[in-house]
């Protein structure tokens, strides 16, 4: 069997040496007021790193007061300040943090004034129904019109009832007024049909190119006593009637 080598046999002995004298050194050093007072500090540390590790949720959270009761109970600290906006009205963030605090809220963040104030303003960006005016918080006044307690399709469907009703009774047109009538459609047919080429005739009548490529087949279809714009929704029948061949029937060839 190997025997080890001296040199370790020395750095064992050194080792047992050395703790043998700091087992000596401990209760003296532990002694003095200060390592005690130090001591202390170390452990009153780490049991507020211990408390604030369970408590915090994220930063700015609540840790509502044992009785969990009141008005901010449960609530996160941006609801809790505009609960409290509710009920006190306009304010600014350090009266909204004293209402808090009296009424049992506690936060982890350093300065709570400023967590009050950074939790309403990322509210704000979000366009939640708070602002600032004059450094001071409030709620935003309601929006007026809008839909509340109305079905948007029921809405729709009496709105256009109403227009129709209102042509019926009175026969004055719905909307924007036309710009563009049968004279100027008169008109543009006219030096259309003796030969000027669409943009003279465009000229001629008053009426934009654009106009009349985006129309070009009712311009074309148009007749001397016809209503501009042309009818809607009318049966092939109908525009035959008034001297019009439809679109499928000039395709077909069908008369």
């Amino acid at each position: 069997m190997s025997k080890r080598p001296k040199d370790k046999n020395r750095i064992y002995l050194q080792l047992a040496e050395l703790r043998a004298e700091e087992a000596e050194l401990v209760p003296v050093v532990e002694a003095l007021p200060e390592v005690q007072k130090l001591m202390a500090l170390k452990a009153a540390i780490a049991a507020l790193e211990e408390y604030a590790i369970k408590t915090r949720q994220r930063t700015g959270a609540l840790r509502i007061s044992p009785a969990d009761e009141g008005p901010f109970a449960k609530l996160s600290l941006p609801d809790a300040a505009m609960k409290q906006l509710e009920i006190g009205g306009p304010q600014t963030s350090e009266e909204i943090w004293a209402a808090l605090s009296a009424g049992g809220v506690v936060i982890t963040a350093k300065n709570p004034v400023h967590a009050v104030h950074w939790s309403l303003r990322r509210r704000a960006r979000k366009d939640a129904n708070v602002q600032s005016v004059n450094k001071k918080w409030s709620l935003k006044p309601p929006k007026k019109g809008g839909m509340a307690n109305r079905n948007r399709d029921d809405h729709i469907e009496k709105t256009k009832a109403g227009i129709a009703h209102f042509k019926t009774r009175t026969g004055i047109s719905w909307g924007r007024k036309r710009t563009v009538t049968a004279e100027h459609i008169a008109r543009f047919r006219e030096a259309f049909d003796r030969g000027e080429p669409a943009s003279k005739a465009a000229k001629y009548a008053g009426i934009s190119n654009a106009y009349f490529y985006m129309n070009r087949e009712d311009i074309l279809s148009w007749k001397p006593g016809m209503p501009w714009p042309m009818p809607r929704g009318v049966s092939g029948d109908e525009l035959r009637a008034m001297g019009i061949i439809p679109m499928h029937a000039r395709l077909t060839g069908e008369k």
